[in-house]
């Protein structure tokens, strides 16, 4: 959509608290210079593995206080730039400690 398509330069994007409870693939895919994430405070359950393939430029990401289960190592293996990963307030059943 051109909702965003002025956006496409946008290095921070906010979406905690919008009640999000999926991840729309197309969704910051323009964004290819996003450097800082928010994704806090939503319902995410889980996050697609490749979703961050079009976003290299991220170095913080912040995925808290949301009903997540699993975090697949792909999603940090695909951004060496990953300083910041908030994770905390979520439902993981296991961990993989490979992440880090």
């Amino acid at each position: 959509s051109q909702t965003f398509s002025r956006l496409e330069k946008l290095l921070f994007l906010n979406l905690s608290q919008v009640g999000l409870e999926s991840l729309d693939s197309l969704l910051i895919s323009k964004f290819v210079e996003l450097e800082i994430l928010d994704l806090s405070f939503n319902s995410l359950i889980s996050i697609p593995k490749d979703y961050f393939k079009k976003n290299m430029a991220i170095s913080s990401l912040y995925l808290n206080n949301n009903k997540i289960n699993h975090i697949d190592l792909f999603i940090l293996q695909i951004n060496n730039l990953i300083h910041t990963f908030i994770f905390a307030n979520n439902n993981l059943t296991s961990f993989d400690f490979n992440l880090f």
